[in-house]
């Protein structure tokens, strides 16, 4: 899916969402050479800030079209900042559950002096070394928030492009749109993603090890026999015998260990080796 950059700027108004399209470029290891490439929605509202898989807004959109629930692919990570304390809320989702972490990162940022054009808006550079990775994000002075892709925030203007020095992780900003009212997904808040476990992200690093060494065990907990009724995991895996169940663990620890990329090094789980 490709997008036009189509730049708006009206007055701002207190019960509008103000939404910003991002293309997601990133590395599932840090050795890849292709890049898998996503789209992501960050929709500023009054009082916070949403960042989201457009995935999320494809399901939502059909729901209200009347067409049922259809998310399509692996469930990703869901952000809500409050713009007024700057604490943002991770959704995540294991096995049958949703856990909520939060926390307050605060990104320090040097401003440089080079600026550029991105279409018909002047943006201007800046730097940061966050969370164990160096970082150069453009932002737009011209669009009044201070909000970003991700955790990022701070600048004096919408960041626009981002990327670490390793180009591991490259964000741009490809579409914006002005709404009317305020938006808000329907199935965050009518659905089980407004049920979820807090935890802190020294628990959630504790819960990613224990999944590590048992993969499908949060599915054998929610009374379901394998041995009886076959077990269908995400990738199409079919598990009715023991043999297949050990198989898939391995397997599933091997791809745990080789796609540990995350944007957040400070938080990278160390997995044992065996």
């Amino acid at each position: 899916m490709k997008y036009l950059i189509l730049l708006l700027f009206p007055f701002l108004v207190s019960a509008q969402t103000h939404r910003y399209i991002y293309d997601y470029h990133h590395r599932l290891t840090a050795e890849d050479t292709p890049k898998k490439q996503e789209f992501y929605h960050l929709d500023v509202n009054p009082d916070n800030a949403y960042y989201y898989d457009r995935k999320y807004f494809v399901a939502d959109s059909l729901d209200k079209a009347g067409q049922g629930f259809a998310f399509q692919g692996e469930m990703s990570d869901f952000f809500m900042k409050d713009r007024n304390s700057g604490k943002v809320s991770l959704f995540t989702y294991k096995g049958f559950d949703t856990f909520k972490l939060v926390d307050q990162p605060q990104q320090k940022w040097k401003i440089q002096p080079e600026t550029k054009m991105f279409g018909n808006l002047k943006i201007q550079k800046a730097t940061s070394t966050w969370s164990g990775r160096n970082y150069e994000a453009w932002f737009a002075p011209e669009l009044p928030f201070q909000e970003g892709p991700y955790k990022f925030s701070g600048l004096p203007g919408l960041i626009v492009e981002l990327a670490d020095d390793q180009d591991n992780f490259r964000f741009t900003l490809v579409r914006t749109e002005v709404l009317p009212e305020i938006y808000v997904l329907d199935m965050w808040y009518n659905n089980q993603f407004n049920k979820p476990v807090e935890i802190s992200y020294v628990q959630y690093s504790k819960m990613l090890l224990q999944y590590y060494k048992s993969p499908l065990q949060t599915l054998i907990t929610h009374d379901i026999d394998y041995k009886n009724s076959p077990l269908i995991t995400d990738d199409g895996t079919m598990i009715d015998t023991e043999q297949k169940f050990r198989s898939y663990e391995t397997t599933e620890r091997n791809r745990i260990r080789k796609y540990n990329n995350p944007i957040e090094l400070d938080l990278k789980v160390k997995y044992p080796v065996k």
